[in-house]
């Protein structure tokens, strides 16, 4: 087994399309027994998940207005709101090292350091005196896998409130009526925290979970021309916002995992097209759910027939069953 080599590194720009490009880069570029810890910080920036609708999401007129960005990133969950009271980091590593529990561990020890205890909690969160402050999410491709989170040590949660829209789904399955109603940052726990004390006490403790000394890394080591194609998709319409089709028939739900916003186009009886919005933190589900309708009759007796012995995963199984009550309207 070869010896792991740690890598750090804390890209200099506040743009969000360069930092998620930096991300996305290290992830398909690194070597099998690299693990990478980014920490990075983007001005004012709304991030949303990779099946999310952003209109849905966030007020984007306001948001570009005040000069802020919207950003698509490549892994699943929620909306979330960044501006340089934020510190995000990203736990870059093979299938074989990833370990949420322990990347987990390196961020609430390192908040130890500053009198903060917290916990993990529900399918992404990270509390502290119930409040939340910091939201996870995860990707995969091949054997590589990315944690990834926001830590708030002394965000605008006025801003984060202007521009962030919560469902009223979700305000009802949480119990919340605002988004400051729940979130906390952790400057409120401990005044005298700053974000560069967070940055030095993550990486000391990034180096003592893997027994192993980090080497710094610098931009200058990245291909400037492969990094280039990441970011200019990063900051596309397309990318962005993609080309969401008119929709002849919509319907949304709240799971336990997430939220979906289904919208079909019908041709002929037939669902010739599904474009599906969630904030689940599995980005296959989109995917895999596309294909239980795509090309079927929108017809609830038919559909029910084709998946009366369905031997799927419960998730997708509640999905079939309140698709089924909902064409069943139409």
């Amino acid at each position: 087994m070869s010896k792991l080599k740690l890598k750090v590194m804390e890209p200099k720009s506040h743009d969000p399309w360069l930092n998620l490009a930096i991300e996305e880069y290290l992830l398909q570029a690194k070597a099998s027994e690299e693990i990478i810890l980014l920490l990075w910080q983007n001005a004012k920036t709304i991030v949303i998940g990779a099946n999310q609708n952003p209109w849905k999401e966030c007020n984007i007129g306001l948001l570009e207005e005040n000069e802020g960005k919207l950003a698509r990133r490549i892994s699943g969950g929620g909306a979330v709101y960044h501006d340089l009271g934020n510190l995000n980091f990203s736990f870059l590593m093979d299938q074989s090292d990833y370990n949420l529990a322990r990347q987990l561990k390196i961020i609430t020890d390192a908040l130890v350091e500053h009198q903060v205890i917290a916990e993990f909690k529900g399918r992404n969160d990270i509390l502290a005196d119930g409040k939340k402050f910091s939201g996870n999410a995860f990707y995969q491709s091949g054997n590589k896998a990315l944690h990834h989170g926001t830590l708030l040590v002394n965000c605008d949660f006025s801003e984060m409130t202007k521009y962030l829209q919560v469902s009223e789904k979700k305000i009802q399955s949480k119990g919340i009526d605002s988004i400051s109603a729940r979130v906390i940052n952790l400057r409120e726990l401990n005044p005298n925290i700053t974000i560069n004390g967070l940055i030095e006490s993550i990486k000391k403790l990034f180096a003592m979970s893997y027994g192993e000394n980090y080497v710094q890394m610098t931009e200058n080591e990245l291909d400037a021309d492969k990094l280039d194609v990441i970011y200019q998709r990063n900051r596309s319409w397309e990318w962005r916002f993609g080309d969401t089709p008119e929709c002849q028939i919509s319907f949304s739900n709240r799971f336990s995992w997430g939220e979906l916003d289904i919208n079909l186009n019908v041709d002929k009886g037939l669902i010739n097209d599904i474009r599906i919005y969630s904030d689940a933190i599995d980005v296959r589900l989109v995917e895999t759910i596309k294909e239980l309708f795509i090309g079927l009759p929108l017809d609830a007796a038919v559909i029910q027939k084709k998946y009366k012995d369905y031997t799927g995963e419960q998730a997708y199984k509640d999905v079939i069953n309140w698709f089924i009550k909902e064409v069943n309207h139409y």
